[in-house]
């Protein structure tokens, strides 16, 4: 009797640790304070230390799982724990609800320029009038309340993950009781992916990347880092540490892109957008502004949109992705 409730203690404290998590988890994103420490990573290494945490409670549930990775290794540029955390969340939901002697099928693959990680179940499946509502925090369906256990934050923090990525996820369901689908989609690596790309001959580096870039970030050694990295690649870059001096550098010399930063003092990114626009339709110069923050969320693209961006891309960056969007016609 005392190891069982020993046990069932240690069960509750093991939930009630995870949902305090999540619940920080999404006060951080929704405050823009989660830090990703991006790195290259492969998608089926990713893939399998989500397997490897999910497998206790499948084989507990006694529900058969088949993975299938890709043939070989798919780079992205991301959070190894936060992409773990995305595949481990989808899971976690196909475990719960999915009888005992039912299958969960995990597939991993690409699509040109995404990867795409699919985890299909045979279990009690999604209300296809709930399915737009199912990354929504707190979001529980009536069909799973009573075997929730949680929340009814994991599908909505893997979503919310997935999109500080640059990816998301779209869940499928043809009715309840049929089972349901999640597919992941993230970008590839910006320089994996183009790794056999070439140049022609007859153009150098700089007849490519002959462009003015100006770096604005409050954050010195931050933006400092980033032009010396636009410089090695060929840009005219140069880097100013406030919203003020942003425009002032670009009255003196008019840019061909700006990479702004949001959370700046004073004058934020947002307010520096809309004045750098003014200058641009004002001056009938071409400016390409790119959002460059740890704000990722839905309201903050939405503001940038509104601020005149181009362009959001979220903290770090990969210089692969910023070139890109700067070479963007």
């Amino acid at each position: 009797m005392a190891g069982d409730s020993l046990e069932m203690a240690e069960r509750q404290i093991h939930t009630m640790t995870r949902l305090l998590e999540d619940l920080l988890d999404v006060s951080r994103i929704a405050h823009g304070k989660i830090v990703l420490k991006k790195e290259m990573i492969d998608i089926n290494t990713a893939v399998k230390g989500a397997v490897e945490s999910v497998k206790p409670l499948i084989d507990t549930n006694k529900i058969e799982l088949s993975v299938s990775l890709a043939s070989g290794p798919i780079y992205i540029m991301a959070d190894k724990v936060r992409i773990e955390q995305i595949f481990v969340n989808i899971l976690n939901n196909s475990a719960k609800f999915t009888s005992a002697g039912g299958h969960i099928r995990v597939d991993v693959g690409r699509d040109g320029a995404e990867v795409i990680v699919t985890i299909v179940d045979d279990g009690i499946g999604i209300d296809r009038h709930q399915l737009k509502n199912i990354f929504k925090a707190f979001m529980q369906t009536h069909v799973d309340q009573k075997k929730a256990g949680g929340l009814g934050l994991g599908l909505a923090l893997a979503n919310n993950i997935a999109r500080l990525h640059g990816g998301n996820i779209i869940a499928k369901s043809d009715e309840v009781g049929k089972g349901s689908e999640f597919s992941v989609r993230l970008p590839v690596a910006e320089h994996v992916r183009h790794r056999r790309a070439e140049v022609p001959h007859k153009e150098s580096p700089k007849a490519l990347h002959d462009k003015k870039v100006i770096v604005v970030d409050d954050n010195r050694p931050a933006a400092d880092k980033l032009t010396q990295l636009l410089k090695i690649n060929g840009y005219e870059a140069r880097a100013v540490y406030s919203g003020e001096s942003a425009i002032d550098a670009a009255k003196e010399d008019w840019p061909d892109t700006v990479l702004l930063d949001i959370g700046l003092p004073r004058m934020d990114g947002y307010e520096v957008g809309l004045e750098l626009r003014k200058l641009s339709n004002g001056n009938g110069k071409k400016l390409r502004i790119i959002g460059v923050s740890g704000y990722g969320q839905e309201q903050d693209l939405k503001k940038s949109n509104e601020a005149g961006f181009d362009y959001h891309l979220v903290k770090p960056a990969p210089i692969g992705s910023i070139k890109e969007l700067i070479e963007r016609e």
